[in-house]
């Protein structure tokens, strides 16, 4: 009797060990966890009052680009004599190497930064599809990072933690610092202070979002993970112009990134995919500067009061320049009536300036003066009104004088980042939005004012 309860109790404990053997090898990463480590940097910022801030950060390509949250890197800006720095190297020799602020968006907390001389044996991420049918609920996911409750006794924790869990939904949300809507993932892969800014990977290890935040509220469920979408990180990099690995794949068996082979020839793969789209830009680009040396090649042929091309584009030059300098004489004072306020307009040559665009904040001291058409303002170098800032579209807003209602409008033109009247009221695209003299308003964020004023004839200069 006692051998049949020893055989039963020994089948019992070998029935136990099979099935824990199962469950860990269930909940084991499917990828290769050292090749995603490398992607995935420590960053440390140290205050000038002895504070300490660490986050995480996605190492883009190997000219040095990490994405992270704005949050992590927040007090660099407003914060005098601080260090800060990412580990570069390895475990057993790490490099403290210094970054800069490239391009950062803190209404959807993500911040560009440049890491010079990057260690070249790092894997870059790459990202994937977050709008895509298979990324949904129920899938799981997994984070990776430096959570700072990883350094225990003092010492430093330079390897990254992974953590895994499952989307519960995707949803847009509006942070706490944002007036305007970010593209986010509810999931319960665990994220803790220091994991900020890394990456939420898919079973295949690419990346479909960047962890933001973890339930803080007593009225939100404890075990609930926000993340923001890759949708959001691979607009901003593309606005930037900045190369990266993205793929369309689906995950499955054959798309994990298993071995330093499979992830070599994934970025082989993206790479010729990127070289192909370079040489079809360069052809066009080609094609253009062919189109153009053909029209002045003609206007050259057909313009007999010349004989050559260089005295052709000189004389070019010189109507251009000569009709300026008629335009840079005396300047007509009037009195007019603006929306029932006395006010100066000055002309040039009967081109009239009914009032003056001003900058303040981070435009301080650019000026623009308003005509009877429309001014334009953005980034490029096409318009009137020029503020080189990553923040501000090429073409962002129009400001005009209507003459009907003889007052200033301003006009969004269809601007990422939007215009402001206030901090909280974002203007429509499109609609015309009327402005009173002296009132100010916001382009793309709250250290971007412009207001309009009369002009002074006593302070105006041509």
């Amino acid at each position: 009797m006692s051998n049949k309860l020893f055989l039963l109790r020994l089948k019992q404990l070998i029935f136990l060990l099979l099935i824990s053997l199962f469950v860990q090898a269930g909940v084991a990463a499917p990828f290769n966890t050292h090749i995603l480590d490398s992607g995935v940097v420590r960053i440390e910022i140290r205050l000038a009052n002895g504070g300490k801030i660490t986050g995480s950060g996605m190492l883009v390509n190997r000219e040095g680009y990490v994405l992270t949250n704005y949050h992590v890197i927040h007090k660099i800006l407003k914060t005098k004599n601080a260090h800060f720095f990412i580990y570069d190297g390895n475990l057993r020799k790490p490099e403290r190497k210094k970054f800069k602020i490239v391009w950062y968006a803190h209404r959807h907390d993500i911040a560009l930064l440049k890491v010079e001389n990057i260690n070249q044996k790092r894997h870059p991420v790459i990202f994937a599809d977050s709008e895509n049918d298979n990324t949904t609920k129920g899938m799981r996911v997994w984070t990776l990072g430096f959570p700072a409750a990883s350094d225990t006794a003092g010492a430093i924790s330079l390897e990254p933690i992974l953590k895994d869990g499952v989307i519960s939904i995707k949803r847009d949300m509006t942070l706490v610092t944002s007036t305007i809507s970010t593209h986010m993932y509810e999931h319960s892969a665990v994220i803790n202070g220091g994991n900020s800014g890394g990456p939420l990977l898919n079973n295949c290890g690419f990346v479909i979002g960047m962890n933001q935040s973890k339930a803080s509220s007593t009225l939100i469920a404890q075990g609930t993970f926000w993340s923001i979408r890759s949708i959001e990180l691979i607009k901003a990099l593309s606005r930037l112009n900045i190369k990266f690995y993205f793929t369309r794949a689906t995950c499955r068996a054959s798309t994990v990134i298993d071995s330093s082979e499979s992830h070599q020839a994934f970025l082989k793969q993206l790479n010729n995919s990127y070289n192909r789209w370079q040489i079809m830009t360069l052809l066009l680009a080609g094609l253009f500067i062919i189109f153009i040396t053909s029209l002045f090649w003609w206007k050259y042929k057909t313009h007999t009061s010349h004989e050559g091309v260089s005295k052709y584009v000189r004389h070019e030059l010189s109507r251009i320049l000569k009709h300026r300098e008629n335009r840079e004489d005396t300047a007509l004072v009037q009195e007019r009536t603006v929306s029932g306020e006395r006010m100066t307009v000055i002309s040039h040559n009967q081109d009239t300036v009914f009032g003056i665009l001003v900058g303040h904040g981070i435009v301080q001291g650019q000026q623009c003066f308003i005509r009877e058409a429309p001014i334009l303002i953005g980034r490029g170098r096409e318009v009137d009104f020029r503020i080189k800032d990553e923040r501000v579209g090429r073409r962002h807003v129009k400001l005009g004088w209507d003459q009907a209602q003889r007052k200033f409008y301003i006009e969004d033109l269809g601007s990422v980042n939007g215009t402001w009247l206030t901090s909280d009221q974002k203007i429509n695209s499109g609609h015309r939005y009327y402005l009173t003299i002296g009132m100010k308003f916001c382009v793309a964020d709250v250290d971007i004012i412009l207001s309009v004023s009369l002009p002074d004839s006593g302070v105006l200069t041509t």
